[in-house]
């Protein structure tokens, strides 16, 4: 085992490209799934009203703004009680009410109303999950080729 590297240097580079590759893919069709029903609570969700719950400010470091981590609480169409972050990084107050969607079959995914679809964040990370896969298809074909021509 020592030496497996100085042997077979195309496994490494083809089994980490490959490596990146499926990584890159599992977050685009995660991101894109979540992206969805996001949407889909937005526009034909269930209502709640929920209420701030916790409010923490945690403080900028390194020249960073500080970041507000909000909790709303509500009660689902069935009884159950959720927690949920607001993502909008709005300044909230302890027992603001909020409006919230989400799906009955996932309410512990409720959407702040206002946060918006956010469509611009998830075609950023798809391109960034583009590039990734295409850099592991590149290093795939790179593991292969050292392999064909050692």
């Amino acid at each position: 085992m020592a030496g497996w590297m100085t042997h077979e240097p195309g496994v490494v580079v083809g089994a980490l490209g490959m490596g990146v590759t499926v990584a890159s893919a599992v977050v685009a069709v995660r991101l894109v799934k979540r992206w969805v029903w996001r949407v889909r609570a937005l526009a034909a969700g269930f209502a709640a009203e929920g209420r701030v719950l916790e409010v923490d400010h945690e403080p900028g470091d390194q020249g960073r703004e500080a970041v507000t981590r909000t909790v709303v609480w509500f009660y689902a169409h069935d009884g159950r009680e959720f927690r949920v972050e607001d993502g909008t990084g709005r300044p909230r107050v302890l027992g603001e009410p909020i409006a919230l969607r989400y799906l009955p079959d996932r309410p512990q995914w409720a959407v702040v109303a206002e946060e918006g679809k956010g469509t611009f964040d998830v075609v950023l990370v798809l391109v960034f999950c583009t590039f990734s896969a295409l850099a592991g298809v590149v290093g795939l074909l790179v593991g292969l080729h050292l392999l064909v021509h050692h």
